[in-house]
């Protein structure tokens, strides 16, 4: 009898991780893709100017390690050291390495600083 009472323990337990496997596997109503987004710091050239809501051309420096960063035809800020190596990387992997479109996301008042963003393909830029 004991080993009865056991095996129905067993199965109800299997069954019951199941449930919970699949609920957790389940999709969700809402998505997070904020999440896996990457910002990139940035600093102006020669006391340029950017907006929020900006859309820059990043562009690899000849040294290969430093992004220039342009509206147009004018250079207006640049990357370097691990924000510069990340944008170069996923540059690498991307459909176009040769440059890619940023997003100004926030502009520091203090430091002139910029944290810049690659749009996600549903916001007309990408």
């Amino acid at each position: 009898m004991g080993e009865n009472v056991m095996k129905g323990q067993v199965d109800r337990f299997q069954k019951m991780k199941d449930l919970a496997f699949n609920n957790f596997c389940a999709e969700t109503l809402f998505e997070r893709p904020e999440v896996f987004l990457t910002d990139y710091q940035a600093c102006p050239v020669d006391e340029a100017a950017v907006a929020v809501g900006d859309v820059l051309m990043a562009h690899v420096a000849a040294d290969g390690e430093t992004v220039i960063l342009s509206i147009a035809d004018d250079v207006v800020g640049k990357m370097d050291g691990e924000s510069a190596s990340e944008l170069i990387e996923t540059m690498a992997n991307s459909e176009c390495p040769e440059m890619a479109t940023l997003k100004v996301v926030a502009v520091s008042e203090i430091s002139g600083f910029w944290t810049l963003r690659l749009p996600r393909s549903g916001d007309g830029h990408g």
